[in-house]
């Protein structure tokens, strides 16, 4: 944000001066002047040396060098292009020291004071008053500091400045010095008459004389013999005065300086209204910074961080500051951000991830551009943490598939129903009719040999109707403490013959201290089974292509935090990673013909899950194809 200080230095001005002044660069062109100078002289800018008779141009070069050295130059006469002609002024040359108040550059200050005009005092003091204080930003302390230079500079006895009240009926002395002056420093009086009546009617610049019938409050002992009075007027009200009490007769030198202390001082007080303004602003944007819970970034114009919260650099572990957007954060984000912090119109908002090192944190981001102004371009940058949220609608998605499985699971129970109903007494006579046939033929007959056929074929559809029943009619058992390593011994021992059988080597890797898993272990040696049966028919396969040699079947388990891993692999074909998110669906098989249902991955998942544990496949880097059951470890009271 602009330094403040700087931001109030407009209220003060060429403006603030009572005669004809200019602000020439060091080229010698008028740079600035204000309304006196263009009411006297006609112009507003050009060469200097044009407005100066060809004759004394080389005095004028030459006061212009002195006041560059020494500061200040005592005024020469020079005849002054004006609308009336060539007429003689005085010209009272500053270097760029003298006038620093006025934020200008490097240059001169002329003030034009036309000839005969003998008492340059009044201008003097203004141009030391705007010196000492064109700086001064606090109210409070410049107007200390103008009653004090009123007594030091002039030698008045007295000088306070009253402050008048917003309706007018009383006023404050701000600030008084001089004899006296503790006194009057504070007082609050009514607005009657005297002093502060004269202020509060905003009458001409003058002196009170002091009248023994009038009573003052601001004087209980009695007015002095006269005090000079000049209203402090700015926006078109009188907001106080500035009153000095003379040591003599007052004069009209002391009235002119007065006059133009106070209307120095209407700016002043107008700039240091501002300040105040700017600094509760300020503060109030800081405040608002520090109670904010999101982080927030201020973007500049130049798309560089000018400020951020506490949040921010916490969310970041730096300030940021002077950093361009897309250096804060990682990947295409910043990119996005500081590409929003640039564009004009409304505000843009973004779902973005932020990467902060090995950490990742998804954030909802807002991009406010500012509109109009220093600000311009400029734009508010907000980050909610959203990661609560995103993990919450990750739990949604889960339920959803949950649900969608168990609908299409209750849709193959009410299939299996139906199929039980219409095919198992018609399936059971087949089966028994064949069976006395087998009885009643010979036995060398080669019908026999068809009966058996007839037999095997009926019962394995007997056996898919009882797998169709089992999952449409699913009885969750409760998981208990469940030793990994002996029901992997167990499902071994149903499959190690007919693997040997086909040359497929078993290879069991389980630590003998694996804790005990929360499962059901005749489900979990089913699951085991169906992973060895989808193993094999990989590893057969991949023979059936061309493969050489003995295959292989490996079972390994890890204890991985607070759970165990069990892993299936092979040296199969592996999985088509097109059939990866769609293995564990019902009636999904890769096998032709009579080898497969499609429905052993679909059991395994849902008994997993039920244990509160999950099951995923990938391929390995050997080609083959690996299923990972991760269950959780047995904990009591769970």
């Amino acid at each position: 944000m602009a330094d403040l200080r700087t931001a109030t230095h407009s209220g003060y001005s060429l403006d603030s001066l009572p005669v004809a002044a200019a602000w020439v660069e060091q080229g010698g062109r008028v740079d600035d002047c204000n309304a006196a100078w263009r009411a006297r002289v006609g112009a507003e800018g050009g060469e200097l040396a044009a407005l100066v008779h060809p004759e004394e141009r080389a005095q004028l070069a030459v006061a212009l060098g002195a006041a560059t050295v020494e500061g200040e130059r005592l005024p020469v006469t020079c005849r002054v292009a004006t609308p009336e002609g060539w007429l003689p002024f005085r010209l009272r040359v500053r270097a760029d020291g003298g006038i620093g108040g006025l934020g200008l550059g490097a240059g001169w200050l002329i003030c034009l004071q036309e000839e005969g005009v003998e008492d340059d005092t009044p201008l003097r003091f203004v141009q030391r008053v705007v010196e000492e204080l064109s700086h001064e930003l606090d109210a409070a302390r410049l107007l200390a500091r103008a009653v004090t230079q009123l007594v030091e500079e002039l030698g008045v006895a007295t000088a306070f400045i009253p402050i008048l009240d917003r309706d007018g009926h009383g006023a404050v002395v701000a600030a008084a010095a001089g004899a006296g002056g503790e006194r009057l420093a504070g007082m609050r009086v009514a607005v009657r008459g005297g002093v502060c009546g004269r202020i509060a009617r905003g009458g001409e610049v003058g002196w009170v004389a002091g009248d023994p019938r009038v009573a003052d409050p601001l004087f209980p002992g009695g007015m002095p013999a006269a005090v000079v009075v000049a209203p402090i007027v700015y926006q078109q009200r009188v907001r106080g005065g500035v009153c000095a009490v003379p040591a003599g007769k007052p004069g009209a030198t002391l009235v002119e300086c007065v006059r133009l202390l106070a209307r120095f001082l209407a700016g002043g007080l107008q700039g240091a209204r501002h300040f105040d303004r700017l600094r509760l602003a300020s503060d109030h944007h800081q405040r608002l910074l520090a109670v904010l819970p999101d982080p927030l970034w201020v973007v500049g114009r130049d798309g560089r961080v000018e400020e951020c919260n506490g949040p921010a650099r916490n969310l970041l572990g730096r300030d940021g500051a002077g950093e361009v957007m897309d250096t804060l954060f990682a990947g295409d984000a910043g990119e996005q951000i500081a590409a929003a912090v640039v564009a004009t119109g409304g505000g843009e908002r973004s779902d973005l991830r932020l990467c902060l090192g090995a950490k990742t944190v998804a954030c909802l981001v807002s991009v406010l551009p500012f509109a109009g102004g220093a600000t311009e371009g400029g734009a508010l940058v907000v980050a909610r943490d959203i990661s609560e949220w995103v993990m919450a609608e990750r739990e949604r998605e889960k339920m959803r598939a949950a649900t969608e499985e168990s609908a299409r699971l209750a849709s193959v129970g009410e299939l299996a129903t139906g199929m039980a109903h219409e095919i198992n007494n018609p399936l059971m006579g087949i089966i028994n009719y064949a069976d006395l046939a087998r009885e009643e033929l010979p036995a060398n007959s080669p019908v026999v040999e068809w009966m058996g056929v007839i037999i095997e074929e009926g019962e394995r559809i007997a056996a898919l109707l009882r797998h169709l029943r089992s999952l449409g009619r699913h009885d969750p058992q409760a998981p208990a403490a469940t030793e990994v390593a002996a029901v992997a011994e167990s499902a071994c021992a149903l499959v190690r013959h007919s693997l040997g059988r086909e040359q497929i080597d078993l290879v069991v890797d389980i630590p003998a201290t694996l804790a005990p898993v929360r499962a059901v272990a005749h489900q979990l040696q089913q699951v085991l089974v169906a992973l060895f049966s989808n193993a094999r028919w990989a590893v057969a396969e991949a023979r059936r292509r061309g493969g050489e040699g003995r295959g292989w079947i490996r079972l390994l388990a890890r204890a991985v935090g607070g759970e165990v891993q069990v892993a299936v692999e092979d040296s199969g074909v592996g999985i088509d990673p097109a059939d990866l998110p769609r293995v564990f669906d019902p009636f999904f098989t890769r096998r032709s013909g009579r080898s497969g249902l499609g429905l052993g991955l679909t059991q395994a998942r849902r008994d997993v899950g039920e244990w509160g544990g999950r099951i995923y496949a990938e391929n390995t880097a050997e080609g083959g194809a690996r299923i990972i059951v991760v269950i959780p470890q047995w904990q009591e009271g769970r």
